[in-house]
């Protein structure tokens, strides 16, 4: 299956537009970004992604559909999938990365971000938004809050609140992200101008900034979708 049409079974097509929610800090939920095609020229290249060998597996839930005990009609269809490896903790080399997630619904939808690191027993970012479509979601941490730690496996969560006081009734998904340093191989090679980032982070077993460096052209750029066509077959959806 090709990257566009995965992208075109787990959402809809949404007209060509740009649709900022304001969350606090200035910080922004993006769906269905897009650019112009003299800039998608550009993006031909795809990024193959290979995990490291050494990679720490500890299991995700990235897909998750909407609570049968939940009693209202637009989130029991309501679909939720975090853009993240399953079986594996995906890395970053950004001390504030960014998340990517898909949410369908035929409705306008509360959504909640959870950051926890080891240990802790309060997230470190916890969030609640209003989501009126449905769509590719990007979210980027705060640079106002500490940045992550070096070797240590943090759990992000999305959850869509059908009751914010019954948690079984919220359709809910989970997955692990590690920050760990980017090498000398990987600093030299990105100041080349004839390399593209999101194929070299893609190279490097570096998950999410492979993907935020992809869609930084837009959510239907060949490397993205590349890099969805892969997540699928790792995934096993």
């Amino acid at each position: 299956m090709t990257g566009k049409k995965f992208l075109q079974k787990i959402i809809p097509i949404f007209p060509l537009a740009l649709l900022l929610l304001i969350l606090p800090e200035n910080n922004i939920l993006v769906l269905a970004q897009t650019t112009s095609t003299s800039t998608l020229r550009k993006t031909r290249t795809t990024s193959t992604y290979t995990p490291r060998k050494k990679k720490k597996v500890i299991k995700s839930r990235v897909l998750s559909a909407g609570s049968r005990g939940c009693t209202k009609a637009n989130l029991r269809e309501a679909r939720l999938h975090l853009l993240a490896p399953e079986s594996h903790v995906g890395l970053t080399t950004a001390s504030h990365p960014t998340f990517f997630w898909q949410v369908t619904a035929n409705a306008p939808v509360q959504i909640r971000f959870t950051l926890v690191e080891p240990g802790g027993l309060e997230p470190i970012v916890d969030f609640q938004q209003l989501v009126q479509k449905s769509g590719i979601i990007k979210f980027q941490l705060p640079l106002q809050l500490p940045e992550l730690k070096q070797g240590r496996p943090y759990r992000w969560s999305v959850a869509l609140i059908c009751n914010p006081k019954r948690h079984s009734q919220n359709a809910y998904a989970y997955a692990w992200i590690e920050r760990v340093p980017k090498s000398l191989y990987l600093t030299e090679h990105l100041k080349l101008r004839n390399v593209e980032p999101a194929t070299m982070y893609a190279r490097e077993g570096i998950w999410y900034d492979a993907l935020a460096e992809a869609y930084k052209y837009n959510s239907s750029s060949p490397p993205f979708l590349s890099l969805l066509t892969q997540l699928e077959q790792f995934n096993k959806i």
